[in-house]
């Protein structure tokens, strides 16, 4: 036989039983790096991770939408950090853009006193200027996934020019309408920065306190 002249070594005695395992992504959708989104968490950060798209969270959106599935309307923080951590663990790069005043404690707090009173306050007190936990947001910035924008800036520039220096997606459920008709005088940058958001958006829901992205939409270049 093809081990004639061959000596093999004695079978092991009393071999332990193979640890059960789970292959790596069995049973659930891949969740980046290629193909759709998936609706369950992530696998954990590989070795790849570093070939993973930068991913910038809406964190106003996403903290009005998950408030409206679980708070009745309110910008719940919590929201933002599941939508982080949904990605996070997925091993993407996450970042955030939010106004300065709703990492601020004394002014979101003179906002909540205004807002019960129901009176204005610098104009209409909105409920997407008065996170539900600020202590949080404040977590996340020290993390350095939420980044302030100056007060009188629009916050969601921040995003799309962000994202798209970076190779980034936005997740938002905002069509960012008024950010393709602000481009003036170039039909050309016009008509690019609409197919950008057509396919850098990626938009999502909650059930409860569980993030679900679209699960038809998938990265550029993709399989």
């Amino acid at each position: 036989g093809i081990f004639r002249g061959v000596t093999l070594p004695p079978p092991p005695k009393a071999p332990m039983p193979p640890k059960a395992t789970q292959t790596r992504g069995a049973g659930r959708p891949a969740a980046a790096g290629g193909g759709a989104l998936g609706s369950r968490a992530p696998p954990r950060p590989s070795a790849r991770s570093t070939a993973l798209p930068l991913i910038v969270l809406d964190a106003p959106n996403i903290g009005m939408r998950h408030g409206k599935a679980t708070k009745g309307g309110t910008f719940s923080s919590r929201g933002v950090a599941l939508a982080a951590d949904f990605f996070r663990l997925a091993g993407h790069r996450v970042v955030g853009f939010v106004p300065d005043y709703l990492l601020d404690l004394e002014k979101v707090a003179e906002r909540k006193r205004v807002q019960r009173l129901g009176k204005a306050f610098e104009g209409d007190v909105r409920s997407s200027q008065v996170p539900d936990d600020v202590l949080l947001l404040q977590k996340l910035a020290s993390e350095g996934i939420l980044v302030g924008t100056p007060p009188q800036d629009y916050d969601d520039s921040y995003s799309i020019r962000y994202a798209q220096a970076h190779g980034g997606y936005v997740v938002t459920n905002d069509m960012y309408r008024d950010h393709v008709q602000s481009v003036k005088g170039d039909p050309k940058e016009r008509e690019r920065q609409r197919g950008w958001t057509k396919t850098h958006l990626i938009s999502y829901t909650f059930v409860q306190d569980e993030f679900l992205p679209n699960p038809n939409f998938s990265f550029q270049g993709a399989d």
